[in-house]
């Protein structure tokens, strides 16, 4: 029997998950007295973090006084997201319709625009493919390296390795988000003319062991001359989802956008 969430330990979770994504140190009941609004006593926090761990949201690690986010704490986190957390700065909206537009004559130069794109704008890992063909195209490995999470040399060593055989990889990722016929979509991709949803997975619900601390976010969209496209996004657990969900959303809508117009044309 599954305990809830009282709305305070929800939003002492919620807030000791943001405050990881952008530190990546453990936190305390004193940072979140510091950067919360409890109106309590960082007595009576580090009191729900000790619930909370209890239930499988959060872990101590090693001797540190602080606590980390579990899987199940990112999917709580994730799950409750209000639309109006997805955001996305206009900058990034002017880039990407500026580099899509312009990479709009071919599938491929389109699917590399969009991996470099948003890879760039994540600092994630990204890579694109065409549905029914070995044509994948990867970028933004070094970017990661550069993460507390990736700078011990195991850590390096197993990601480049999933990174250099990810074609292998990619039917079981997805499969796992699409069901069996993943990679028979074909045109037309009716769920992409209206409904740009993706599919996340967090950490240690990965179908690859090998990728138990990885966030994969997965989606799939419209491409010029009637093919369809998928993009993967790869990073730690600890990446800033609402970030990028927005960015996947708005560059594959844009794509489903600029495909519609590019069909009414041809009519």
């Amino acid at each position: 029997m599954s305990i809830e969430m009282t709305p305070r330990q929800t939003a002492i979770l919620s807030c000791l998950v943001k405050e990881y994504i952008q530190t990546a140190e453990p936190i305390g009941s004193k940072m979140l007295e510091n950067s919360g609004d409890f109106n309590v006593s960082s007595a009576t926090i580090r009191s729900e973090m000790h619930d909370l761990e209890d239930m499988g949201y959060l872990v101590q690690p090693h001797t540190s006084a602080g606590r980390i986010p579990t899987t199940k704490a990112y999917r709580h986190f994730v799950d409750n997201l209000a639309k109006g957390d997805i955001k996305i700065t206009r900058e990034a909206v002017e880039k990407i319709i500026n580099r899509l537009d312009n990479a709009w004559e071919s599938p491929d130069k389109a699917n590399r625009a969009l991996a470099k794109l948003l890879s760039d704008l994540s600092g994630a890992v990204a890579i694109t493919n065409i549905t029914g063909r070995e044509d994948f195209y990867k970028t933004g490995i070094s970017g990661l390296m550069e993460l507390p999470e990736f700078r011990e040399f195991n850590q390096m060593f197993r990601l480049t390795n999933l990174f250099d055989e990810f074609e292998d990889l990619f039917n079981t990722i997805s499969q796992d988000f699409f069901g069996p016929n993943a990679g028979n979509i074909s045109w037309p991709f009716e769920a992409s003319r209206n409904n740009n949803d993706i599919k996340i997975i967090i950490g240690e619900e990965n179908p690859i062991r090998e990728m138990g601390n990885e966030t994969i976010m997965l989606g799939k969209y419209r491409l010029p001359q009637n093919y369809v496209g998928s993009l993967t996004l790869i990073g730690p657990t600890r990446m800033d989802y609402s970030k990028n969900i927005g960015l996947i959303k708005f560059a594959t809508g844009y794509m489903n956008k600029l495909a519609e117009e590019g069909q009414r044309y041809l009519r």
